[in-house]
């Protein structure tokens, strides 16, 4: 059976085609192969949702706060930084162990040169230690940074930090999956994923936050708001007239 189960994840891997297509995969080797585990994540869903992270998180037309964190190699990444040179694409991801975040990251990297030719940026964040980052950097293929965010420090300005709760936590310890060595502190709390799609003057033009880390934003969407953005601020073409 844990074959068969890894076996699905690398389909979705390979599949293609939009985000959540390949997350449906995922969503039901999770019921096929670990009931309890996707019966566990059900009960994590309806209780953060009950709190509306959505509401405490940055709002489109708002600033996204800034951040100053370390990539894979140690060198310190900024958001002032990054928007001189247009906007980013920031992901907010759980970790390499998660093989939702590693769909999700291989998606990103496939779109990133259509990212480029937008003149955009992608970032992808995570309270995993570095060297984590650099393995999900490798195994998404990716150039862009995978920063990591100490403690969930940016996350909790973020508004989505959440406590994990003992029944994944007992799900993870079954699994061999130890976040306290892998984020480097009690392992106890993790980011709800998430992109916010921010323009060159630091506003917010488009986000997803959903509490359920098994749904995320197609990198699709992420491109049609770069480009939808370019084109507001193009302005009307030569010869159009202004209204």
């Amino acid at each position: 059976m844990g074959d068969d189960y890894r076996d699905e994840l690398d389909r979705a891997r390979r599949v293609g085609g939009p985000l959540d297509s390949r997350l449906a995969i995922i969503r039901n080797a999770f019921r096929r192969f670990r009931p309890t585990y996707s019966s566990a994540i059900d009960r994590f869903v309806e209780r953060i949702e009950a709190t509306d992270p959505a509401s405490r998180a940055p709002a489109v037309g708002g600033a996204m706060p800034e951040f100053a964190l370390p990539d894979s190699t140690g060198r310190i990444v900024t958001l002032p930084v990054l928007l001189e040179e247009g906007p980013v694409v920031v992901s907010i991801n759980r970790g390499v162990w998660c093989p939702l975040c590693r769909t999700t990251l291989a998606a990103l990297t496939e779109t990133e040169p259509a990212v480029r030719a937008a003149g955009a940026r992608l970032v992808s964040i995570s309270p995993q230690r570095a060297a984590y980052g650099e393995a999900h950097r490798h195994d998404a293929g990716a150039e862009f940074p995978m920063l990591s965010d100490v403690d969930l420090g940016y996350a909790t300005v973020l508004g989505l930090t959440v406590p994990i709760g003992e029944e994944l936590a007992a799900c993870y310890d079954g699994f061999a999956i130890d976040l306290a060595a892998i984020n480097g502190n009690e392992g106890v709390l993790l980011p709800i994923p998430a992109t916010f799609v921010v323009g060159r003057d630091g506003t917010i033009l488009a986000r997803h936050i959903d509490p359920d880390p098994r749904h995320r934003m197609d990198p699709c969407d992420v491109v049609q708001a770069l480009t939808e953005a370019d084109e507001a601020d193009a302005g009307p073409s030569q010869g159009e007239p202004h209204s």
